[in-house]
């Protein structure tokens, strides 16, 4: 029985990091998709072109989020070090359940955190926005 609830928990937990990160990329893309058809119909209208700064007014607010969202990035970077702490405390105990539940830990903990600050830099990057390891600051490439 407690094998199962490890298991269902730990399917919960993938779930969940799963719909956080195709929900961030699912937004990228619908507000690509929204600047797109804007653009397209601003191209194929001009007479609604008031001014170029108007436009770039109009395209800022559509990408500005109102709060910021948390950064995947830290997110993922963190649950990476707590699951190299896990996988030193429960190599250096050696013996025992929780020395094993540490060290298993660890090893789930390490490639999720990879997984996550991976998704988390390409919608940074997707987004046009460097995250919190960069001051926020935004580039143009």
């Amino acid at each position: 029985m407690g094998t199962l609830l490890v298991v269902i928990l730990f399917v919960g937990i993938i779930v969940t990091i799963i719909y956080g990160i195709l929900r961030s990329l699912q937004r990228v893309w619908l507000h690509h998709r929204l600047k797109m058809a804007l653009l397209q119909k601003l191209e194929a209208t001009p007479h609604l072109l008031e001014s170029p700064e108007a436009v770039e007014a109009l395209l800022g607010t559509l990408t500005a989020d109102a709060a910021p969202r948390r950064d995947l990035v830290i997110t993922g970077a963190s649950l990476a070090a707590i699951g190299v702490a896990c996988l030193v405390l429960g190599k250096a105990m050696a013996v025992g359940r929780l020395a094993v539940g540490l060290y298993l830990g660890g090893w789930i903990c390490i490639p999720l955190g990879l997984f996550m600050g991976f998704a988390g830099w390409i919608v940074g990057r997707l987004t046009g926005r460097q995250g919190a390891l960069a001051g926020g600051k935004r580039h143009d490439a």
